[in-house]
């Protein structure tokens, strides 16, 4: 996927579904607070703050429960 970007100068591979779960450790909130979906999102980096920049794309994953941080992080 981010082959698609490579005219872009600076992307932000976040392990989230942007806007939400922009700070630290979004991954480890999303399975805290049982969200049943995760995701990844491409996005271009801008100057101004981390995790504002224009979202170029996502894709969701949907998750037991359950799942462990490490069940989760692999597919991500």
């Amino acid at each position: 996927m981010i082959g698609r970007f490579r005219h872009l100068q600076a992307l932000n591979v976040n392990p989230s579904l942007l806007p939400r779960y922009q700070d630290a450790a979004p991954t480890q909130w999303q399975l805290a607070k049982l969200e049943p979906e995760l995701g990844l999102s491409i996005q271009e980096l801008s100057a101004k703050a981390f995790d504002t920049g224009a979202i170029l794309a996502q894709n969701s994953l949907l998750l037991p429960p359950t799942t462990c941080y490490l069940a989760a992080k692999t597919p991500l």
